[in-house]
């Protein structure tokens, strides 16, 4: 709602920008509505027999994050890798060959944190999975009740498979170490409380026949084909799984698909197997394909004619990769690098044309239609964010009416075209979405009206748009968000005598009159409104600029000058804004142990809340006379406080006070064992070695933040005291933080640094760990 108590309707969604045209698509990388591409694409229109065989004598292949190949052996028992140094047996780190339990694989793919899953059977009654952990290099086997024919693994470690009649998908991991129970001592329930099995099954229809299966980050997709030989897009989503598979059936006139791979969540690449007649491999084009929801849950796969080349097809299957990028199985040249160190097969990534051709124009209604919810809403003005480039063109069309029945009878009316804002927003301070370039990107708008009539408002309850987008076939318009704002608010009613109103009102039969002088002065002066509202917006919204959270990143240093606050230049955005938010708690407690962790805790972005910036006052390290005097308090060496010299048999708490005018009641506690000048200076040495010193230990992740904590305490602590910096790798330090009783935290895995020699030491700060590769010690002898 604006300054005049306007509402709006925000458009900004692929849903929101729903329509039935295969013309006019939403790009979900620039997250605009834009025409569809028109290239002239090479799709190999083979038969389904000969596609049907290609899939049956395609081969399976994986790569890894360091490129090195794995695939089965010539009679899939096992599986092979290449490293650089041709194809040898992959084996696990008991030197034991990852076979198939039984029978042969039928499939292999990677992915999760570096596991490889195959599928295998003997074709009569033992099925099942085996996976295999790249870097730990152990292998793990669970049963399945009928064949899997395609595999996959997910980012959480879940593994799939799909068979003739069911989806499948088991998890879990054998324990790190061999164990063996003893009947002499108490035992777990259970020794592996997550083993690898099968958690999940869900059947398919009985006319889906899977060639393919494979998944992103949120969905899983399963590829079928009929008896018909048409085929479909199975989805199933991770977070919100059903009973029901989303279908989309295919419209495609060309090949069989055989693979298919996710480049969006809503588009898909495919490869259809090539055509033995096309010896020249002229159709090399991947099917790319969109696929389109509808309310009624018709859905359908409607063919992009966008081009995906392929330079040659090794195989009639895409390549599983660990880094999730696409890829295909491409031939190697027989005199080629590769080929001299044993590779059959090159993958290559998948990718479209750089420069792409467009549609020239397309016309298309958006599913939605807006409801004011009142009778006869005058609408107002649409906003558009996006660009417009030059030989392109956006034509809104509308059409209002009451009821759902006028729907049909009511005509679209084109609208003026659209006039460039020079300001990103209509909003109040607001950024808007694209950068703004005049007449060509940034904010646009355009005011609603008739082509012809006396009165030329776009009454109704309802509003339906209508969009034509024109290109020169190089660049296309990409429209953002839209921004329906009603009812009118009108200068001339708000602010004129009566007599100048609008009296009539909208009259179809009246189209072939001219505007009247109210309908004239009406549109006139909302030329003016539209500069002048986004003006009173900000008016309206003035308290926004003292207000950090909200207010311009420009506005920052001034307003912290306001507080009398310095914010560093360096320190990211959001670090800047929190700083002048909490200024007046900052400056009301600054000197004192709350006041100093707040500004702390903002200045690192929460690393005294995460506990990895602890602030001590060295009192609380303090010991007792009995252990303190004669005793050498050095522990630079000592295992377990590591080199804090602060720890030992710390007693917690304020029972002891080392302030001045305490020192005579601790003196006299100790009247007969502290009597000489010797003992009395020992004492003064104690007091003056804790008091009116602070320590600061800053752990792990937050040593990176040290300049940054050194700055916060030249300017909050108090010039009496003395600080000290403690870095420690360790977040949690046996005999110092449980001492100390103060906030600590445990981390789930401690990230060690990689071994340097004569860096590190082993056991403390070092960590050797295998790179999660099928040949870890081969990583730097790949062949590119």
């Amino acid at each position: 709602m604006d300054a005049n108590q306007q509402s709006y309707f925000l458009i900004r969604e692929a849903e929101e920008f729903s329509n039935r045209s295969s013309r006019m698509v939403w790009d979900a990388e620039r997250k605009a509505l834009v025409l569809a591409q028109n290239q002239d694409i090479k799709i190999s229109r083979i038969s389904a027999i000969d596609a049907v065989l290609a899939w049956e004598n395609s081969t399976p292949l994986a790569i890894d994050e360091f490129y090195q190949q794995a695939r089965l052996s010539s009679d899939g028992s096992y599986i092979e890798y290449n490293s650089g140094r041709g194809f040898q047996p992959l084996m696990d780190g008991n030197l034991r060959l990852v076979d198939a339990p039984y029978g042969n694989f039928t499939d292999i793919a990677v992915g999760g944190d570096g596991r490889l899953v195959a599928g295998y059977s003997n074709d009569s009654d033992q099925h099942g999975l085996l996976v295999f952990q790249l870097a730990k290099r152990w292998q793990a086997a669970v049963a399945l009740v009928e064949k899997p024919i395609r595999v996959a693994i997910d980012q959480e470690n879940r593994v799939w498979a799909v068979s003739e009649a069911n989806l499948f998908c088991c998890e879990g991991e054998p324990i790190p170490h061999a164990y063996q129970p003893q009947a002499t001592r108490f035992e777990p329930v259970e020794i592996n409380p997550n083993p690898l099995r099968l958690i999940y099954q869900k059947p398919l229809d009985g006319t889906d026949i899977p060639l393919a299966l494979n998944i992103d980050d949120q969905q899983l997709g399963i590829l079928v084909r009929h008896g018909d030989d048409t085929q479909s897009i199975l989805l199933e989503n991770f977070n919100q799984p059903s009973e029901d598979f989303e279908r989309y059936l295919i419209q495609s006139e060309y090949g069989l698909m055989t693979d298919f791979a996710f480049l969006t969540h809503s588009k898909i690449a495919g490869l259809v197997p090539r055509d033995p007649t096309d010896t020249e491999y002229r159709q090399r084009d991947c099917l790319i394909v969109a696929l389109i929801s509808e309310a009624n849950g018709e859905n359908s796969g409607v063919v992009l004619r966008e081009r995906y080349p392929m330079l040659s097809q090794f195989s009639a299957r895409f390549v599983r990769s660990a880094d999730g990028i696409n890829r295909y199985q491409a031939e190697v040249s027989i005199d080629s690098e590769q080929a001299l160190a044993g590779y059959q097969v090159y993958p290559r990534q998948v990718l479209a044309l750089p420069r792409p051709k467009y549609i020239t124009a397309a016309m298309a209604s958006l599913s939605e239609q807006l409801d004011s919810s009142q009778p006869d809403t005058v609408w107002h003005r649409v906003y558009l964010e996006g660009c417009i480039p030059s030989g392109c063109k956006v034509t809104l069309y509308v059409k209002a009416y009451n009821s759902p029945e006028e729907k049909t009878t009511s005509r679209y009316i084109e609208q003026p075209d659209w006039i460039w804002c020079n300001h990103r927003s209509e909003q109040a301070f607001g950024q808007g979405l694209v950068s703004a370039k005049p007449n060509s990107s940034g904010l646009f708008e355009v005011l609603l009206q008739r082509d012809s009539g006396p009165v030329r408002r776009i009454t109704g309850r309802y509003l339906q748009i209508r969009l034509k987008l024109e290109s020169n076939g190089k660049s296309t318009p990409e429209i953002h968000a839209l921004k329906v704002y009603y009812p009118r608010h009108s200068y001339q009613e708000a602010y004129l005598p009566q007599h100048f109103h609008q009296e009539n009102s909208v009259d179809k039969s009246l189209d072939h009159l001219n505007a009247n002088g109210a309908d004239v002065r009406e549109r006139l002066l909302a030329a003016f409104e539209g500069v002048l509202t986004p003006i009173e917006n900000q008016i309206v919204a003035a308290e926004t600029i003292i207000n950090p959270q909200n207010t311009p990143l420009n506005n920052l240093y001034w307003l912290a000058e306001l507080f009398g606050q310095r914010i560093q230049s360096h320190w990211p955005e959001d670090r800047q804004r929190s700083w002048i938010e909490n200024a007046g708690s900052i400056q009301k407690f600054r000197g004192t142990l709350c006041g100093l962790n707040q500004a702390l805790d903002i200045a690192t972005s929460g690393g005294v809340s995460k506990g990895q910036i602890v602030v001590v006052e060295n009192y609380l390290l303090r010991r007792t006379m009995s252990t303190i005097l004669g005793l050498d308090m050095d522990d630079k060496q000592h295992p377990l406080t590591l080199g804090t010299g602060e720890s030992g048999n710390s007693i917690v708490g304020d029972s002891l006070f080392l302030s001045d005018e305490h020192s005579r009641e601790f003196m006299a506690l100790f009247a007969e064992e502290l009597g000489d000048d010797s003992d009395q200076k020992t004492v003064d040495k104690f007091f003056d070695k804790y008091a009116h010193r602070l320590s600061i230990l800053v752990h792990g992740d937050a040593q990176a933040q040290v300049q940054v904590v050194k700055e916060v305490l030249t300017t909050q602590v108090p010039a009496h005291l003395e600080w000290k910096i403690i870095e420690t790798d360790t977040p949690f330090v046996l005999g110092l933080a449980p001492l100390l009783g103060i906030d600590t935290y445990l981390e789930n895995e401690v990230k060690g640094r990689p071994v340097i020699l004569n860096d590190i030491y082993l056991g403390k700060e070092g960590l050797l760990t295998n790179p999660a590769a099928f040949s870890p010690q081969d990583i730097n002898a790949r062949v590119n």
